[in-house]
Parts: C-alpha cells; sequence; structure tokens
C-alpha cells in the first residue's frame, strides 16, 4: 500500500475538509507510448486545489493508479498515484519502481 501523506501539522496529519469531486478533463486522442496520469485534488496554503492531469511515457506491464483521498479516523488523506504492476507482469523487469 502506498503510504499517505500526511499534509499538515496536527497530531495525526490529514485534513478536517473533504476534497470537491473529481474535475472530468477532456483528454485530447491518446499518444503512443503514453498513459495519462489523471488530475487530482492536492492540500495546499490550507485549501484543495486541483493539479491538473498529463501525459506520462508507459511502463510496460504496469497502469497508474491515481491519486486518492481516504478517509480515516475522521480526517482525510491523500493517497499519491502510483504505477501499479499488471496482474501477469514480471514487477521488477517490467517497472522499475513498480510498488
Amino acid at each position: 500500500m502506498a503510504h499517505l501523506h500526511e499534509i499538515d501539522g496536527s497530531a495525526g496529519g490529514g485534513v478536517a475538509i473533504a476534497p470537491p469531486p473529481i474535475v472530468h478533463e477532456s483528454v485530447a486522442g491518446a499518444r503512443p507510448g503514453h498513459s495519462w496520469i489523471s488530475g487530482y485534488w492536492d492540500w495546499k496554503n490550507g485549501r484543495h486545489v486541483w493539479v491538473s492531469g498529463h501525459w506520462a511515457r508507459a511502463r510496460s506491464g504496469c497502469h497508474w493508479r491515481r491519486h486518492r483521498w481516504i478517509l480515516r479516523e475522521g480526517r482525510w488523506h491523500l493517497e499519491p498515484g502510483a504505477w501499479i504492476v499488471d496482474e501477469h507482469a514480471d514487477a521488477r523487469v517490467a517497472c522499475g519502481e513498480a510498488r
């Protein structure tokens, strides 16, 4: 499991304000050899801020899992996106830094 970002200085981290709904971005045609990295809500300067998606070089045998907010003990924590090894891929060769 990816580590949750402790995004403020309060005990236990996280924020009390739930993120807004995900913004559905228009994505131009697929780029060969690339994967779309979806945008997400980040927490900066005491508020949620949208970070736009972008194209990144694809990693063979992997897929991108988007950033997501997890509610834990009444506070919201950001779990960063990550390259995830496909079920039938050789993880260490295919993804390099895959989790």
